[in-house]
C-alpha cells in the first residue's frame, strides 16, 4: 500500500502503481528501503554521525525510562513552569473516513493518553514523552471514535527511545513502538470507521514552508475532557525565528535544527491535551508527509503555537528504528 494516501482529499488523484512512497514494502532482505519510505523524494543523507542512530534494545532513551517527570498517561508533563506539552484539536473540524488513515491513539489500561502515526505494518511513531510513565500499552487504529468497538487494538511489543532524548530540554521528543500483530491496511467499510495505512517519512533533512494539518483525540477545550472524535486543524508552520522568539527562552528552548512550530499567535484553534506524540503531515506530489510530532506548547491551549519534533531531523533513525521490529 503507498504511504500518505488521503482517500478523503478532494485534491488527490491516484497515481499509478510504482512501487514507491509506500512504507509498507519490503525488499528481498525483509527491510524498507528509502526509495520505499521516501516515495518521490529520493534518499536520504545516510550520515549515521547526524541524529539516525538507534538502539534495539526493549527500553532505552539514555536512563530517562521509567524516570522522569513527564505524565504520559496524561498527555501532557508535570511542569516547574507553564510551559505545557501533551496535547486535543482546539477549534477543529471532524475528521471523515479515510482522511488521516495513519492517525492512532494509544491507551493504556483502555484509556487515552496520547497519539501516533502509522510508518510501517511493524511500528508506529509517537513522542518519546508519552510512554516514560505508561503501561500495558496497545495501539488503536481504524477508527474515527475512540471508543467504537470496530477499531482495531494491536499490542505493543517493544520501545525504541531516541538515545539522545533530553527529558529536560525536550530534545529529541521521539519514540518508535513495534506492534503485534502486524497492522493490516485497509480502506473504511463503514461510517464510523477510519481506513489504515501508512504515513510517508521525509529525506533526512528535508524542509517544508506552507500549511500543515494537525489530527488528534486531544481536548476540544481548554477545561474539557479528550474528545472521543477524532478532529483536525489546517495551520501555517512559522519561521524559525518566530519559533524562536515565543520559546528560545522557555524550559524546553527551541532549536531550529530538531523542531519546527505551528499555529496562531492569540488564536483560537490548537493542540491541547491528549494529542501529544500526534503528527503534523504536509501535502507533497499527492502523498503527505509528516513533517512534526506533537511535542510542547504554551500556557493555554489554541493561544500560541506548538512546538514539533522536526521527523526529517530523525528521518534515517526512524527508518533503522523500524526495521528492527520483528
Amino acid at each position: 500500500m503507498q504511504c500518505g494516501i488521503s482517500i478523503s482529499d478532494k485534491k488527490y488523484k491516484k497515481p499509478a502503481s510504482s512501487g514507491k512512497g509506500s512504507n509498507g514494502e519490503q525488499d528481498s532482505s525483509g527491510k524498507f528501503d528509502y526509495g520505499q519510505i521516501y516515495g518521490q523524494y529520493g534518499q536520504g543523507s545516510g550520515n549515521p554521525k547526524d541524529s539516525d542512530y538507534y538502539s534495539n534494545s526493549d527500553y532505552t532513551n539514555s536512563g530517562y525510562g521509567k524516570g522522569g517527570w513527564r505524565s504520559g498517561r496524561r498527555g501532557h508533563r508535570r511542569r516547574k513552569n507553564k510551559s505545557r506539552v501533551g496535547w486535543r484539536i482546539i477549534g477543529g473540524k471532524l475528521a471523515t473516513e479515510d482522511q488521516f488513515p495513519w492517525q492512532v491513539t494509544l491507551n493504556t489500561y483502555g484509556q487515552h493518553f496520547c497519539g501516533g502515526s502509522i510508518i510501517t505494518n511493524k511500528c508506529v511513531l509517537t513522542a518519546a514523552h508519552c510512554l516514560e510513565h505508561s503501561y500495558k500499552i496497545t495501539v488503536r487504529a481504524g477508527t474515527l471514535d475512540r471508543y467504537n468497538e470496530r477499531g482495531k487494538s494491536y499490542n505493543v511489543v517493544k520501545r525504541i527511545f531516541h538515545p539522545k532524548w533530553n527529558t529536560k530540554t525536550s530534545y529529541a521528543d521521539l519514540m518508535v513502538v513495534c506492534v503485534n500483530p502486524h497492522i493490516t491496511y485497509q480502506e473504511s467499510i463503514r461510517a464510523g470507521m477510519s481506513g489504515i495505512g501508512p504515513v510517508c517519512l521525509p529525506p533526512q533533512g528535508f524542509s517544508y514552508h506552507g500549511t500543515a494539518k494537525i489530527s488528534g483525540f486531544g481536548k476540544a477545550s481548554v477545561n474539557g475532557e479528550p474528545t472521543n472524535q477524532m478532529f483536525y486543524i489546517t495551520e501555517k508552520i512559522l519561521s524559525h525565528r518566530t519559533c524562536h522568539r515565543l520559546y528560545g527562552k522557555s524550559e524546553y528552548p527551541y532549536d531550529r535544527k530538531t523542531m519546527i512550530c505551528a499555529g496562531k499567535i492569540n488564536g483560537r484553534t490548537g493542540t491541547c491535551q491528549g494529542d501529544s506524540g500526534g503528527p503534523l503531515v504536509v501535502l507533497k506530489n499527492n502523498h503527505w508527509y509528516q513533517y512534526g510530532i506533537v511535542s510542547y506548547g504554551g500556557d493555554v491551549c489554541g493561544k500560541s503555537p506548538t512546538v514539533f519534533t522536526k521527523v526529517s531531523a530523525f528521518s534515517n533513525w526512524i527508518l533503522e528504528a523500524c526495521n528492527s521490529c520483528k
